[in-house]
């Protein structure tokens, strides 16, 4: 999946993270951390979990409503279940 030209999973999470930040600093994108490390991507309606795997951790986006991005960050909310 890409958007803006940025292939958004089985990233290394940092890369995808300056990105994103990148978005954030200059105002073009609303974000923050939940309690397990999730980002969300407020108007995206995007939230990128990571994945652990053999040879490292790897980025796996998930795509909510606008409104449950912020949400699915807070697991006391709506926690998007790690199970695949």
């Amino acid at each position: 999946m890409k958007r803006w030209g940025r292939e958004l999973t089985a990233c290394v999470p940092a890369d995808l993270e300056r990105f994103f930040l990148h978005a954030h600093l200059y105002g073009v994108l609303n974000m923050s951390y939940g309690p397990r490390g999730n980002l969300g991507v407020y108007g995206l309606g995007l939230v990128v979990q990571v994945q652990d795997i053999a040879s490292g951790a790897m980025t796996w986006p998930v795509i909510v409503d606008r409104t449950w991005a912020r949400k699915c960050t807070n697991d006391w909310e709506g926690a998007i279940p790690v199970c695949k």
